[in-house]
């Protein structure tokens, strides 16, 4: 697999970490990994290579959710305290 799959892969994680708890992980890389292996099988590639396709998989969707919870992370913060500077001046 290319890079710019694991870059779509990783922005997928991404979108599931700003909408879903981490419980939406494991579905998610059960179903990328059966796809991997489909695939890579399909191209007839060896087992390590299919096993290292895999692992770099699922690293990717979950750098993804990690990076955007991080993102949501930083925009509570910054929102929180933009809120409690607004209220603080008694508009």
């Amino acid at each position: 697999m290319t890079l710019a799959t694991f870059g779509l892969i990783s922005l997928i994680g991404t979108a599931l970490g700003f909408r879903f708890n981490v419980m939406a992980l494991i579905p998610a890389i059960g179903l990328a990994l059966l796809y991997v292996a489909c695939i890579e099988v399909g191209r007839g590639d060896g087992g390590g290579q299919i096993v290292l396709t895999m692992i770099l998989t699922a690293t990717a969707l979950q750098v993804g959710y990690l990076i955007a919870t991080a993102l949501r992370s930083i925009a509570d913060i910054f929102l929180n305290t933009h809120r409690s500077r607004f209220l603080a001046q008694g508009r």
